[in-house]
């Protein structure tokens, strides 16, 4: 298994909003769509931040025309964005599995780890990235035997009776 650790700035709705309001955001991107040619991707950012910060940073995404189902639980926000450019989810490869939720912290940095079992397909998912959304900073590359992979919960609150079902 290889990893791939690495730091991303580009036009991003929520890197941008974290900068200007500083706040982070701990999330994940799902699979992206193709409609009217557009990428549509779908994604959840939990705030962290100070509460004023946090619900100004949601009034302007409010506001954005690439934001759209916007739904908000307390901090999480779950939504899909649109862009008629690439975002870092387009080159998502099903061969990719992220190792830890992507991070954006209050500078507007993505940090990604992701692994694969195929280097090339790490190597390639940060070089289509850098060369069509932004600047990428690579800290490690490596082969590893054992990692902690993030699946996200994307899953209804049961009860102990109806999880057995």
């Amino acid at each position: 298994m290889w990893i791939i650790k690495f730091k991303l700035k580009h036009d991003c709705v929520i890197g941008n909003r974290c900068q200007k309001f500083k706040v982070t955001t701990v999330g994940t991107p799902f699979n992206t769509y193709q409609e009217k040619g557009a990428t549509h991707a779908p994604q959840i950012q939990t705030l962290h931040g100070d509460e004023r910060s946090i619900n100004e940073f949601i009034r302007d995404l409010k506001k954005d025309d690439r934001v759209r189902k916007l739904q908000r639980e307390g901090d999480t926000l779950f939504f899909i964005e649109v862009r008629k450019e690439k975002i870092p989810s387009s080159f998502y490869n099903a061969r990719l599995i992220h190792v830890k939720p992507v991070s954006v912290d209050s500078d507007g940095w993505e940090h990604w780890e992701v692994a694969s079992w195929d280097k090339g397909i790490l190597t390639q998912f940060v070089n289509d990235i850098e060369t069509h959304v932004g600047q990428v900073e690579v800290s490690k590359i490596e082969k590893t035997k054992f990692i902690d992979i993030h699946y996200s919960k994307l899953m209804p609150r049961l009860t102990a009776n109806q999880n057995l079902l």
